[in-house]
């Protein structure tokens, strides 16, 4: 399908941003608590980012007393803290729990992070 990549945790796909500039760059699967979490690599003129779905429904921590809430949108987005020099987004899709980081990523690069965990393929990726 068109603006999703063929792989997907629980029904849910990663999107596809190489219209956005980012090409997949590979994959890998990791257990957190029991439950699967895939973990896509995306690369842009040097840059890095990781696009993780945590399967199952329920939360995978307590991620607003790590960062910062923002409200971007119609949607709000918590910026998790703690890690020097990378810069991570928690939110859900479909109930499942995403985590988009940025390895080497200055606060400049916040706009960005939004923009891509925002992609909704033209309305074929859910919110």
């Amino acid at each position: 399908m068109p603006g999703v990549l063929d792989r997907a945790v629980d029904t849910i796909a990663f999107p596809d941003l190489t219209g956005l500039g980012w090409r997949p760059l590979g994959a890998r699967r990791d257990e957190i608590a029991g439950r699967a979490a895939v973990t896509v690599y995306y690369g842009r003129r040097g840059r890095e980012v990781r696009y993780t779905i945590v399967s199952g429904s329920g939360g995978v921590d307590d991620a607003k007393a790590l960062g910062q809430t923002v409200t971007w949108g119609a949607r709000v987005w918590t910026f998790v803290t703690g890690v020097p020099d990378t810069m991570t987004l928690v939110f859900k899709r479909e109930e499942r729990t995403v985590v988009l980081t940025a390895p080497r990523a200055d606060a400049t690069f916040r706009r960005t992070m939004l923009r891509l965990a925002s992609f909704r393929a033209g309305g074929r990726l859910a919110a």
